[in-house]
């Protein structure tokens, strides 16, 4: 059945990962042999699996540093149910989204990178934290997520990792004078409505100033 596809996938992606680190193989069995998959690597791993549509589902995972979501919340979800706080995904990322994962191939992994600005520099963040409009911008935080997808050639699955990175702004601040601008830059031209979902908005013009005078 559909359960045991699910822990399959957790099993097969768990022998890929200690593989991979030159680690034994898990004597665990479905989710638990994920976890310890995913305690030997700092990445997040989350399993997706095509429902009977062919759509792609979140079945399982293990989440460490979630940004501003909870796994229960999300837990057997489309990738658009997933992502339905995230600005303008509907209209722009949906369907290239859900293509990319139906053409995912085992030799073919992908890579992408997203991106925020925290006033706290917590990996564990469920929720949003309150508002600081005040904060000097110095004392904020770049959050940066490296995420992969993988698909799992035996299940069929799409193991889909995440690995944060959290920087204080004081020390990006004295990164190359070219990120720092593009950095800058970018935050002044997002979307207001993107503004909003990542939270920069009450901060968007103090950073901007601040990272201007690099």
């Amino acid at each position: 059945g559909y359960d045991e596809i699910a822990r399959n996938a957790c099993e097969e992606a768990s022998r890929g990962v200690l593989s991979a680190l030159n680690l034994s193989e898990s004597e665990q069995e479905g989710i638990d042999a994920l976890i310890d998959a995913a305690a030997a690597v700092a990445d997040d791993l989350c399993i997706l699996l095509p429902d009977e549509q062919g759509v792609a589902r979140l079945r399982a995972a293990v989440l460490c540093s979630p940004n501003r979501w909870r796994l229960a919340d999300k837990l057997g979800g489309t990738m658009t149910q997933i992502h339905s706080p995230v600005a303008r995904y509907d209209e722009d990322l949906q369907s290239p989204v859900d293509a990319v994962i139906a053409r995912l191939h085992p030799d073919r992994p992908l890579w992408r990178v997203n991106w925020g600005v925290s006033n706290h520099p917590s990996l564990f963040q469920p929720d949003i934290p309150p508002a600081t409009p005040e904060m000097d911008p110095a004392d904020m935080w770049v959050r940066v997520e490296w995420q992969t997808l993988r698909k799992l050639p035996e299940s069929g699955a799409v193991l889909f990792t995440i690995r944060t990175f959290v920087e204080s702004m004081r020390d990006f601040y004295e990164r190359e004078y070219d990120l720092v601008h593009g950095f800058a830059d970018l935050i002044s031209k997002i979307p207001e409505n993107v503004a909003q979902y990542k939270s920069i908005a009450p901060y968007r013009d103090a950073l901007y100033a601040y990272l201007d005078t690099r």
